[in-house]
């Protein structure tokens, strides 16, 4: 009887998994253009880092500056990442390290 009532309790709890899986994931919650802004910490070079970092899904682009030592009195540009999305499994990467390339 025990067996018969946890094959039942198991056939009931497996049928809404699957019920559950089987629905239609929902669009995603993200704006088609944002911005935003990131910090972090390198323990391994003890430098903390800022990105302001531009997402474009319309245009197929993403952005991203990065700056080290955001709080302290040597705030410094380090380099950008750009990557324009051109078609699937193609992206064009560029990595620039000038001061002209900071916003």
């Amino acid at each position: 009887a025990f067996k018969m009532r946890f094959a039942v309790v198991f056939a009931i709890f497996a049928a809404c998994v699957a019920f559950a899986a089987a629905q239609p994931a929902d669009t995603c919650c993200s704006p088609n253009q944002w911005e935003g802004e990131a910090y972090g910490m390198s323990q391994l070079r003890n430098v903390s880092f800022f990105e302001f970092i531009s997402y474009d899904y319309v245009n197929k682009r993403f952005r991203a500056d990065v700056y080290t030592n955001p709080f302290g009195t040597n705030k410094r540009y380090e380099f950008s990442v750009l990557e324009k999305f051109n078609s699937p499994g193609v992206n064009t990467l560029s990595i620039l390290n000038a001061p002209t390339a900071s916003r």
